[in-house]
């Protein structure tokens, strides 16, 4: 099942459906001239370890009619660690991103973020890899 993406402008009324196939830049005018690209993302809710852990790997279904740059991004403990995974996706390439990641903390979120697409894009189910670490030796 896809998650469709929705954003609001930042000052002004206006929603705007980021995986419209007829919308690839935001503030366009109606004959599509105009406005500027935007990097449609969503950020997870934090998802915490029983304990100290460390984040391994996040598989993201990425459903995409056309071209589109996925980038993931881990954040650690609330902040963002500066690590990113990018794929670019083509026509018929395989819908699920495999990114591998290595950051130890207490609780973990992720950023998934799409851009240059062509056509509609929409994420689908994720999976994530997290491995206790032990407290003693």
């Amino acid at each position: 099942m896809a998650i469709n993406l929705f954003g609001a402008q930042a000052h002004g009324g206006k929603l705007i459906a980021l995986d419209d196939q007829a919308l690839v830049t935001d503030l366009a005018a109606l004959a599509g001239t105009g406005g500027n690209t935007f990097a449609a993302f969503v950020l997870s809710g934090r998802f915490a370890s029983a304990g100290y852990a460390k984040l391994r790997r996040m598989i993201q279904a990425v459903a995409h009619a056309g071209a589109v740059t996925v980038t993931i991004t881990p954040w650690r403990d609330g902040q963002d660690t500066g690590q990113t995974i990018t794929r670019t996706l083509a026509i018929g390439d395989n819908e699920n991103v495999t990114a591998p990641l290595s950051v130890t903390g207490s609780d973990f979120q992720l950023m998934v973020t799409l851009t240059a697409f062509d056509a509609p894009a929409s994420l689908g189910s994720g999976d994530i890899t997290v491995v206790p670490r032990r407290s003693q030796r």
